[in-house]
């Protein structure tokens, strides 16, 4: 097994200096490490994928002290860059420029050392390549609303099923709420007994007249409050649409409380993509960039559909349009821990609204009693966004500044 080795990082990082010596700059009397050749090529892996695994790992553990204590990370930082960066940089060119090995190979070193630097300067600073930006986003409807109860009741009537059709005004369903309506007989008597008063009081004394007025005004506004309740014990629908909830007709006999969502109306004629972007990034200044959008849904991941931005939002928000989209049902967004609903995301996130692309089908749904479309409200999907062309260079300065940002709460 290779991880029986010892040294083997030692003996990696020179396995990789003898391939250099000897194949690039042509030194012929460079020593190897290893013989065999199946050795040669696991201290080549190793020693290249030890350094990626190392960078990945000292980023995120500079990223998170930076995150608890900035002046540390900073530091930490710095002493990485240099122990990483400017010490290995210095002994090289000082080993190229003076060891006695190279000889007459020393010309040679030169030009291949700055021909490769050269070609990567070029390669990642000056050629430009496509910019990807990936996110997530939600399949909704533009014209939506939900339903929630205006007052806490006994539901004694479900007038309509899921995924029907509703006209605006339309009555869902009806509650009761038997304390209201002893309250609303109580204040009937009582209203009519003060009205009997008030006409005796007429006739013997005004004081007593203008008293009972006032009770009578009092009784009277509580009453029209108490009415306002029990018309709003009969549910409508607040817009035209398709009702969306799990199984309306469950909820007969249940009692609910004031403010319960219990479903929702949409407009599925009108169905687009909410995608969001980190506050890393602002979703106005990244749409301006944009030259193709592309979309894929967790139900169909081998189809690509073609798609474009409708709008963008320069002000965050910090509660997602779905739940789905958080990192506790499979997205990326993580959620504040600290939000006794788990509503609340960590970070601000900004909304690009996108083209819901036409022909787009749920190929999860086999039941040919469900309508796909309805069936697509709700659904995960994967964006892609592809930007004008940059140098890497620059895509990896960017995605960096992010990053930090991101981490830091800049």
């Amino acid at each position: 097994m290779p991880f029986e080795v010892p040294n083997m990082y030692d003996r990696a990082t020179k396995h990789i200096q003898w391939l250099v010596q000897r194949y690039l700059y042509g030194m012929e009397s460079a020593q190897p490490v290893a013989t065999a050749t199946g050795e040669q090529w696991i201290l080549l892996l190793y020693g290249i994928t030890s350094q990626v695994y190392r960078f990945f790992v000292l980023t995120g553990i500079i990223l998170f002290i930076a995150g608890q204590l900035l002046t540390i990370g900073l530091l930490l930082a710095t002493w990485s860059f240099i122990a990483w960066c400017i010490v290995p940089l210095f002994k090289f060119f000082h080993w190229l420029f003076t060891n006695g090995q190279l000889g007459e190979q020393r010309k040679r070193a030169v030009v291949v050392t700055f021909g490769v630097l050269l070609a990567i300067t070029v390669g990642i600073g000056f050629i430009k390549v496509d910019e990807h930006k990936r996110t997530q986003g939600i399949i909704e409807s533009a014209q939506r609303s939900d339903i929630a109860i205006q007052s806490d009741g006994f539901i004694t009537e479900v007038l309509v099923e899921s995924s029907q059709k509703v006209t605006q005004g339309q009555v869902l369903l009806i509650a009761q709420n038997p304390q209201l309506l002893s309250r609303k007989l109580e204040l009937e008597a009582e209203l009519q007994k003060i009205n009997i008063e008030r006409r005796m009081a007429r006739v013997k004394d005004l004081v007593e007249m203008k008293i009972a007025t006032a009770k009578i005004i009092a009784v009277q506004n509580e009453l029209d409050d108490l009415n306002d309740r029990f018309a709003s014990l009969t549910l409508k629908a607040p817009q035209t649409g398709t009702l969306i909830a799990a199984d309306f007709k469950q909820l007969l006999g249940q009692y609910a409380r004031r403010g319960d969502v219990i479903g929702r109306v949409a407009d599925l004629n009108q169905l687009r993509v909410t995608a969001l972007v980190s506050q890393s990034q602002s979703a106005v200044a990244l749409s301006k960039k944009i030259r193709a959008v592309e979309l894929r849904t967790v139900g169909n991941i081998n189809h690509v559909y073609k798609s474009r931005v409708l709008k963008a939002f320069d002000s965050g928000r910090n509660y997602l349009p779905h739940p789905a989209l958080s990192k506790n049902a499979g997205g990326l967004i993580a959620m504040d821990s600290q939000d006794p609903k788990g509503q609340r995301t960590l970070r601000p996130q900004f909304e690009m609204w996108l083209e819901l692309p036409t022909g787009m089908q749920n190929p999860m749904q086999e039941t040919p009693t469900i309508d796909p479309v309805t069936a697509l409200l709700g659904e995960r999907v994967y964006v892609r966004i592809t930007l004008d062309k940059r140098p890497l260079l620059w895509q990896w300065v960017t995605y960096g500044r992010q990053m930090i940002r991101d981490r830091l709460q800049f």
